[in-house]
């Protein structure tokens, strides 16, 4: 029997409801039979993929022995099909009792279904797979080894209008934002006499009135609480600094050795964090206070502060495999009591999230939350906390709504293709998942969502311009290259307006909405930029592309129709590895041009948009690293003329052969600050002279 024939034939065995065996071809009898011949080793061979471990059979060319092997398989798992079946009913009564008289009843039959599965996968692998995974029929004697047998698979445990708010900066530098009005955190603030600086845990405050004489006011060890914290980001609301943390908890989830040799013959450790989010009085900058804390379950991931709240995005993981042997029901009690977020303030009562502030977004895999804080800066008062089962991770936020976008992915597991399509029916090998948001007095509250095909790259691939909600993806439909789509939605999420197939062959590298017009940059070998017309929603029309060698990997709007383009230069036939800075015109929208830029070679500019410095309509600045000198960092200055980009001067700051954390630039009045984890250098941008500086 040929080989294909014997799996067809194994498939039908097993998906019968019963199998009978004569006596002589009992598990027993042939397993006795297979010792005497020499016997079953396990080699436990490492999986090929994550979510499925193929085992092959390698035996003896004789095709009784095969035959042998593959009936032992058969009689074992139809044993275990039949037990199984009873194990399942007696599993459904645990579950059904553990949910008795609970106010998350409906929540906890999602997240304890799911975990049944983990459980009975784990409880699977240790009585089969175990003894038959990686199973060897020893054929030395005739010395021939037939490749090609039947697979078997185990299942896994494993968890697997837009403008910068700082246009026109005034007299000191602000965060650059997406949305005017919704402040981003980060790692530098500016309050037009202080900048504070966070960097390695510490948070430095200097007193900047004078820049020939500045003073390190105060230094604070913002995780001195936690053994391992590690702060993120950082706000100023006037005397108010808000420094979010994430904390690595006291669990961590250690993957059961015989689950976590299915996977990858490996032993896994998952930690799992808390979000902290520490509100520090700084009415006296040199004594600053910690005046309020709260605690929310799942790793930090984003937020905004709108209108004096702060809204944090977090992502809690359920720590299923925490307990994925023993007895059915304490592990089902187990689980249950990590089923829902938690969060307190001010190290008080540990409250769980309110079962009706939680919906469920994904039943099929609800493995993580996406948490929802919102935190009235003024009052201090206990947060409004929603819980998303299931949800994303990228955000793009308004003063009034939120949208978080995830990725899904086509994929092939357990003998099954699962297909992602768009809102449209059209099939992609990846789509986008967007979650509605309204921001209320009650909290972040779902509205609607949809899936559009391809994904996204950051924030800058979404936009709310009045009743339209606009995003543009990269992909690949099934089957076909990769290319840039742009989608328009209505207020109900439908798709209004659509065009499909950019630039095919390419991945986007950057896109920014301004108004009515997108532009985008794909790349392949060069830069095309992309000027595409939005006026309709209905019909996305693009008006012209421009090829240039490199791409930019953020754009941003200077003066009347200039945009600034910032990432890698090149040639036609790909990047160089140097820095390069474009000024495109885009006042004709059909014949794009850029009209000057700059490079550096072995360089990169940081193109993360909060490192993005506008002094004024015509002045911006940018972060420049060497690839190979530490000690090679800089903020350059440039001014948009009528003649293109001239370098207003550079601004070094302190270096030392030792790791000096992030570089960021900062201004008050007249005078740029290079800031790093080694201290602050003061510059006129008048003259370009130092001025003063001071070590951290």
């Amino acid at each position: 029997m040929k080989n294909n024939d014997f799996n067809k034939k194994l498939s039908n065995m097993l998906n019968s409801e019963e199998i009978t065996l004569p006596e002589s071809l009992s598990a027993y009898n042939i397993e006795t039979l297979i010792n005497e011949k020499g016997g079953i080793v396990n080699p436990r061979r490492s999986a090929t993929h994550i979510g499925k471990r193929i085992v092959k059979i390698m035996a003896s060319a004789a095709a009784v022995i095969v035959l042998l092997v593959g009936v032992l398989a058969v009689a074992d798992i139809s044993m275990m099909k039949i037990s199984e079946k009873k194990q399942e009913e007696v599993n459904n009564t645990v579950i059904e009792d553990t949910l008795a008289n609970s106010d998350y009843s409906e929540i906890e039959a999602v997240v304890l279904n799911y975990y049944k599965n983990i459980f009975n996968s784990a409880n699977t692998y240790e009585s089969f797979a175990d003894k038959m995974a990686g199973a060897v029929y020893d054929a030395q004697t005739n010395g021939t080894v037939n490749e090609e047998a039947y697979d078997m698979e185990a299942s896994n445990t494993a968890q697997s209008t837009n403008t910068s708010s700082n246009d026109t900066a005034g007299t000191h530098s602000t965060t650059n934002v997406q949305v005017s009005g919704v402040d981003e955190a980060d790692i530098i603030k500016n309050d037009g006499r202080y900048i504070y600086y966070l960097n390695d845990n510490i948070l430095t405050v200097t007193d900047c009135e004078n820049a020939e004489n500045m003073s390190i006011v105060s230094q604070l060890d913002v995780c001195e609480d936690f053994a391992n914290g590690y702060a993120n980001e950082m706000y100023i609301y006037g005397n108010k600094l808000i420094v979010l943390i994430n904390v690595q908890t006291d669990l961590e989830s250690e993957v059961s050795e015989k689950a976590s040799e299915a996977l990858c013959d490996c032993f896994c450790v998952v930690a799992y964090f808390d979000t902290v989010i520490n509100v520090y009085d700084i009415t006296d900058k040199s004594d600053i206070e910690l005046e309020y804390t709260q605690t929310i379950d799942g790793e930090y991931v984003t937020s905004r502060l709108v209108d004096g709240r702060i809204i944090t995005v977090s992502s809690y993981s359920i720590p299923y495999d925490y307990v994925t042997t023993g007895d059915f029901t304490e592990a089902c009690e187990a689980v249950k009591g990590v089923s829902v977020p938690c969060y307190n303030v001010n190290g008080g009562e540990v409250k769980k999230v309110a079962a009706d502030a939680i919906e469920c977004f994904d039943e099929d895999s609800p493995t993580q939350y996406t948490v929802t804080a919102v935190t009235d800066l003024d009052t201090l008062d206990e947060p409004k906390v929603n819980a998303y089962l299931g949800g994303g991770y990228e955000v793009y936020c308004t003063a009034d709504e939120m949208f978080i976008a995830e990725t899904v992915c086509s994929y092939w597991t357990m003998g099954e293709e699962y297909i992602v399509t768009d809102e449209n029916g059209v099939k992609f090998q990846t789509a986008t998942h967007i979650y509605k948001f309204d921001i209320t007095d009650d909290g972040v509250i779902y509205v609607d969502d949809v899936v559009v095909g391809g994904t996204f790259i950051n924030q800058f691939s979404m936009d709310k311009y009045g009743d339209y909600f606009r995003i543009a993806t990269t992909g690949a439909k099934y089957g076909k290259d990769s290319a840039t789509f742009v989608y328009v939605l209505d207020k109900d999420l439908k798709v209004v307006g659509y065009i499909e197939d950019i630039a095919k062959g390419e991945d986007m590298k950057s896109a920014r909405f301004m108004g009515n017009t997108l532009y985008l940059v794909t790349f392949y070998q060069t830069d095309p930029l992309f000027v595409i017309d939005l006026t309709d929603p209905t019909k996305p029309e693009i008006k012209g592309e421009l090829k240039i060698p490199g791409f930019s990997s953020y754009l941003h709007p200077i003066g009347n129709n200039l945009v600034i383009g910032v990432g890698e230069g090149g040639t036609m036939n790909g990047t160089d590895g140097s820095a390069k800075v474009s000024l495109f015109d885009v006042s004709d929208p059909c014949d794009p041009k850029e009209i000057d830029n700059y490079t550096v070679a072995d360089a990169y500019f940081d193109t993360n948009h909060k490192a993005f410095m506008t002094v004024d309509a015509d002045t911006f600045g940018l972060c420049l690293y060497s690839r190979f000198s530490r000690e090679d960092h800089r903020i350059m200055m440039f001014d948009v003329t009528e003649n293109g980009l001239t370098i207003h001067g550079e601004y070094s700051g302190n270096a030392v052969d030792t790791y000096y954390g992030t570089l960021r630039g900062a201004f008050i009045g007249d005078t740029i600050f290079a800031v790093n984890g080694y201290g602050i250098k003061a510059y006129s941008m008048t003259t370009n002279e130092l001025l003063g500086e001071a070590e951290f």
